[in-house]
């Protein structure tokens, strides 16, 4: 696998398993985590659901300084107008962008240890 997509897969792997465990269960981790909620304000579209995600530094690793620095994962995502359900949608507060593929971005920041911030474009 060539590196510029081996990173990707990666972290699409490690998020369905993250998704998979959720915060559900018995046992309880010991170290705290980011909680993300995906399916937020979505208008009964998605069950909102409170997932904690821990950052595997052995991933944030092989972030370029500066991003890892700046706390951000930067998003580009195409939801306007209206978006594209159930790929992504505005939130019923007219401007939180939630569907799967921005519910997936904040999983794959939370594994990074950052915080996704969209920009939103036609």
């Amino acid at each position: 696998m060539s590196r510029p997509l081996a990173l990707p897969v990666l972290a699409w792997v490690l998020v369905g398993a993250l998704a998979a465990c959720g915060s559900q269960g018995a046992a309880a981790s010991s170290n705290a985590g980011t909680t993300i909620t995906v399916g937020a304000l979505s208008n009964g579209a998605a069950t909102e659901t409170p997932i904690t995600v821990k950052a595997v530094e052995e991933i944030r690793a092989k972030l370029p300084q500066r991003i890892r620095d700046s706390g951000t994962l930067n998003v580009g995502v195409g939801a306007l107008p209206a978006g594209s359900p159930p790929l992504q949608f505005i939130g019923t507060d007219h401007k939180t962008l939630t569907g799967s593929e921005t519910d997936l971005a904040r999983l794959v920041a939370g594994v990074f240890g950052l915080k996704a911030e969209f920009q939103n474009a036609t």
